[in-house]
């Protein structure tokens, strides 16, 4: 689903429905597939993101294509996950 299939763009790039109130939007995007509406709940969370988020969510996704791509070569082990929090328990004092 692309933004022109929902809304018109207006002047300054920002998206709106055209004629459309709050309620009339809502029960449209109501009757749209489970998939189709996740597609749209995305494309409004997106809008709202800044772009600080943008960014730290850019490097957060390169650390970790670059912590799997270590472990895919050798470079970096891996430990069982409950083996893992186990470990880091032991270390840490109780309440």
């Amino acid at each position: 689903m692309t933004q022109s299939e929902l809304s018109l763009s207006g002047p300054a790039g920002e998206c709106y429905p055209s004629a459309m109130d709050a309620l009339t939007l809502e029960q449209e995007a109501l009757k749209l597939t489970p998939l189709s509406r996740i597609r749209l709940a995305d494309l409004l969370y997106t809008s709202l993101e800044v772009e600080a988020d943008r960014e730290w969510n850019r490097k957060a996704i390169a650390e970790c294509e670059s912590r799997y791509e270590a472990y895919k070569s050798g470079e970096m082990g891996s430990s069982e996950g409950l083996g893992f929090l186990d470990r880091i328990e032991s270390k840490t004092p109780g309440p």
